[in-house]
């Protein structure tokens, strides 16, 4: 009897952990269905290893989320634009717009940033059709901290956008300044309205990211959701690099 009780007490015990397994490898698997499907390959490390989580994005302007939204056809509609008023002289405007990163792990971040002179609304800003409502970036000055900006498609080397990337990680639900202020740069602004559409992205803190331009890795291989980056702008924007 005495052995009887031992085989019951460890059959019990084995169908336990066995539950507790099973239970476990579910549970894994909701969690790593929640990741977007577009960012699984950017959560996988240089070193192979995998990171469970996600990454998500929010903006703000003065503690008012503005996001835009992916429509059903996949066309991107732009978020609520921010009115700026400058003064009858060249003086810069104070503004707090920020990103949040509201996903489990940190992130790296871009931002598309055109400003225009008229309200819209405008659904496709990120268009080259709108460039001739959109104001160029000699024209108008944005603060920014800890931001490093590219231009890097041809079509808009005139500087229609600020396309800018947050030179640090952004850990989980953290914040960063993305404007601070604006200022008229060229004549013709006194005492005029301009509106502010912003577009931010981000991905996993990992190299899987972006790609370098080299002779091994084309400009025209672009996979990654960031694309090509240059290696001479990969210098100065840091926050890629695994630490």
């Amino acid at each position: 009897m005495q052995k009887n009780m031992v085989y019951s007490n460890n059959k019990s015990i084995f169908n336990n952990r066995f539950f507790v397994f099973m239970c476990s490898v579910a549970l894994l698997l909701v969690v790593a269905i929640g990741v977007t499907f577009a960012w699984l390959s950017d959560i996988i490390t240089n070193t192979g290893d995998a990171t469970i989580g996600e990454v998500a994005i929010e903006i703000y302007n003065n503690g008012t989320k503005i996001n835009g939204e992916v429509a059903e056809d996949g066309s991107y509609v732009a978020g609520v634009p921010v009115a700026v008023t400058f003064g009858a002289d060249k003086s810069s405007v104070s503004v707090d717009l920020s990103v949040k990163n509201v996903g489990t792990i940190p992130g790296i971040v871009k931002c598309f940033i055109a400003i225009t002179d008229d309200q819209g609304p405008h659904n496709h800003y990120t268009d080259l059709e709108g460039a001739q409502w959109i104001i160029q970036t000699n024209q108008v000055g944005i603060t920014q901290n800890n931001w490093v900006t590219l231009y890097d498609d041809p079509a808009i080397s005139d500087q229609y956008f600020f396309n800018s990337f947050l030179n640090e990680q952004l850990e989980a639900n953290a914040s960063k300044n993305i404007i601070s202020s604006v200022t008229p740069v060229a004549d013709g602004f006194e005492e005029q309205t301009i509106y502010i559409f912003i577009r931010a992205e981000i991905v996993a803190y990992s190299g899987n990211a972006y790609q370098v331009d080299t002779a091994e890795n084309p400009v025209a291989d672009k996979d990654k959701p960031f694309g090509v980056l240059t290696a001479e702008f990969l210098e100065q924007w840091t926050a890629w690099k695994l630490v």
